[in-house]
């Protein structure tokens, strides 16, 4: 869809099925088709997923596989709740690429004005980084994602970033980054709850040639007093 389009362009595929694009402005709106199915599930009558593609064909493609998605919740409503589809197929609804890109579509359509629009371009920024969570995690199925495999994640982004080494500070942002994404599949129902993050160990920086007794110190521990020599009341009268 061409930027200046307020309509929603739509393709109707079959009976209860389509793809369809947002229109898109300066600040909201998404490229991508998105497959849109209308099936009654549980207590949902319409569920829609983003195809994570702008081509036509790949677009109708994920939205016939998430019909069938669909048909086998509908059938089987044991292997899915009212607000996740696709229980019996994890390889595909709980990949963390698909999840993090259906996040970040999410992000985007919501408008919200320059900061929002600033916030979406720094997400999609560290998510698709070489040494982003996207090219760690790839296709893993986010449930199996724990604490160890998010400090492994910490580590892998240090290595291959491009000093070698990450701030305190920018290992906090990617941290950030990842508590939104796995709140996100806790709203959709990906995931029952958010596995806990590792801690980071956060150090003052050291003051060089800050006096203390190790000749070291910080921004806690340094307090410069200044000298002072008081001067007697009447040093300067005469008798």
């Amino acid at each position: 869809m061409e930027p200046g389009i307020t309509k929603t362009q739509s393709i109707i595929l079959g009976s209860g099925r389509s793809i369809y694009k947002q229109p898109i402005d300066k600040n909201r709106g998404s490229p991508h088709w998105y497959a849109r199915v209308h099936m009654k599930i549980g207590s949902r009558y319409t569920h829609t997923r983003s195809t994570g593609t702008t081509d036509t064909k790949k677009a109708i493609k994920f939205a016939e596989e998430f019909y069938g998605q669909c048909l086998v919740a509908r059938n089987q409503p044991q292997l899915t709740t009212s607000h996740q589809v696709g229980g019996a197929t994890p390889g595909l609804v709980y990949r963390f690429d698909k999840i993090v890109d259906e996040w970040l579509n999410g992000k985007q359509s919501a408008g919200g004005g320059a900061r929002a629009a600033k916030d979406f371009n720094e997400a999609r920024k560290l998510c698709s980084a070489p040494n982003g969570p996207c090219a760690f995690f790839k296709r893993m199925d986010i449930r199996t994602i724990k604490t160890d495999a998010i400090r492994r994640y910490l580590a892998f982004a240090e290595e291959h970033s491009k000093r070698g080494q990450l701030a305190k500070t920018t290992q906090r942002n990617h941290l950030t980054t990842l508590s939104s994404i796995f709140k996100f599949a806790v709203e959709r129902d990906y995931l029952a709850a958010v596995p806990m993050m590792p801690k980071l160990r956060l150090e003052d920086n050291p003051i060089p040639n800050a006096p203390n007794d190790r000749g070291r110190g910080t921004m806690r521990e340094f307090v410069y007093v200044f000298p002072f020599r008081p001067t007697p009341i009447f040093a300067n009268c005469q008798r």
